[in-house]
């Protein structure tokens, strides 16, 4: 638990800062504030771990469709095999193939030819793979059905009942109904709707958690740094970036958004500022509303706050036991140990573990002892000796299962897309 004098200093540094902030008129003075204010709470082990965990559970929701598109693209693939053996098998030319959801995309003509491109990453599309797999095979099965291969496509017709109800847990009950196409109602995936529908949970809870806020905040102080860092909009936005990579791509787009309105604001846009093709009655900031990061600003404050009471009054931490004569996390035999705690580890996982451990965030008395490195999926799956991402993923929530069950200080962050960290808080 943290000393109260300590939790007492933090909390009267935080209320300076965010009343400066607040009381700021000018937007450039604002948001100088606002990065003053992120800055302490991300320098402040107390505060960064209330940070922390707020963008975890925003993470978790990520992981959660990222799940199912995995599962759902696993399925598309599995349909799509399905649909080229007919037109192998029956020597179809795809060049009659007309288009139906998909437009080309030049040099391809050919919708197979454009299809197979796209699979090898010789084509780039925007979107989730499985949005982009399901219009393939819906104007490839609609030719089919029209060039009478229907029975061949058995698999994947559905009533028109189930079709309604399916396309009604992508877009919504509105009213409408949603017919399929004249051919036939198919269905490619069961899992695709899951993602969608896991989509507006994601939305609805970033409008009404406290972690939305935080996550507007994570993404500004980001923003800033770029800034400072003299990155363009095209550099932030290039995920392949060395800056893009430590980010989720869904914040990447915000964080170079929100430099193009800061480089603005301090009178200094770029001459490749994409800001040259806003219309006339564009608004003249895309993301830095000053209402709407004050009123982030204040639920991340009385969120602080709230936790800051709670540890003082004994509610938020527990005490994590000792063990007199071993104090650290350490690797004994095949078995994870803290004090006189013991996990078994799964065949293969120790030298997962092992890195996870020589890499980990460690804070002691909420004092930064050592930042540590995350590290990425690729690396973690190989040493653990995983077969694919679903098992690494498998093994992951088991591993943390248990470090929950067993009350150890640690717990294993998604740090950013496929990178992950053991973060360990000893008391």
């Amino acid at each position: 638990m943290i000393a109260k004098d300590s939790s007492d200093k933090t909390e009267k540094a935080l209320e300076r800062l965010h009343a400066i902030a607040a009381g700021q008129e000018d937007a450039l003075a604002f948001f100088r504030a606002l990065e003053l204010y992120v800055k302490y709470a991300l320098e402040t082990p107390l505060l960064k771990g209330i940070f922390d965990k707020q963008i975890r559970e925003r993470n978790i929701r990520y992981e959660k469709i990222e799940e199912i598109e995995k599962a759902a693209e696993e399925e598309m693939r599995a349909a799509k095999n399905k649909i080229m053996d007919i037109i192998r098998t029956s020597s179809i030319d795809s060049s009659l193939f007309e288009r139906h959801s998909t437009f080309p995309k030049p040099p391809y003509n050919d919708l197979i030819a454009e299809l197979e491109a796209y699979e090898n990453k010789e084509m780039r599309r925007s979107g989730f793979y499985s949005d982009n797999m399901q219009v393939y095979l819906f104007d490839i099965a609609t030719n089919l059905q029209k060039m009478g291969y229907g029975g061949e496509l058995k698999d994947f017709h559905v009533s028109q009942n189930a079709y309604t109800d399916y396309y009604q847990r992508i877009k919504g009950t509105s009213g409408y109904w949603f017919a399929g196409n004249d051919s036939g109602s198919f269905i490619f995936s069961k899992k695709w709707p899951e993602r969608f529908e896991q989509e507006i949970i994601l939305e609805r809870e970033r409008s009404l958690k406290p972690w939305g806020s935080f996550e507007l905040l994570f993404q500004f102080k980001s923003s800033y740094d770029a800034v400072l860092e003299n990155m363009s909009f095209w550099e932030i936005s290039d995920e392949e970036s060395a800056f893009g990579h430590a980010f989720r791509a869904e914040d990447i787009m915000e964080i170079a958004f929100m430099a193009e309105d800061l480089q603005h604001l301090m009178g200094q846009t770029r001459p490749d500022s994409p800001r040259k093709f806003k219309g006339a009655f564009s608004p003249e900031l895309d993301r830095l509303s000053m209402p709407t990061f004050k009123a982030a600003l204040q639920i991340v404050h009385n969120t602080f706050l709230q936790a800051l009471e709670n540890d003082s009054a004994g509610e938020q931490q527990l005490t994590v036991p000792r063990s007199k004569t071993r104090k650290d996390i350490f690797i004994e035999n095949e078995s994870l140990c803290f004090g006189t705690t013991k996990v078994p580890i799964e065949r293969g996982q120790k030298a997962m573990i092992q890195l996870l451990l020589a890499n980990a965030r460690i804070e002691r008395n909420d004092t930064l002892s050592n930042s540590g490195k995350d590290a990425d999926i690729e690396t973690l799956q190989k040493v653990g000796g995983y077969r694919d991402d679903s098992a690494f993923r498998d093994g992951l929530k088991r591993l943390r299962a248990k470090l929950k069950k067993g009350n150890f200080p640690a717990t294993i962050d998604s740090i950013g897309t496929g990178k992950y960290q053991m973060v360990i808080k000893y008391q």
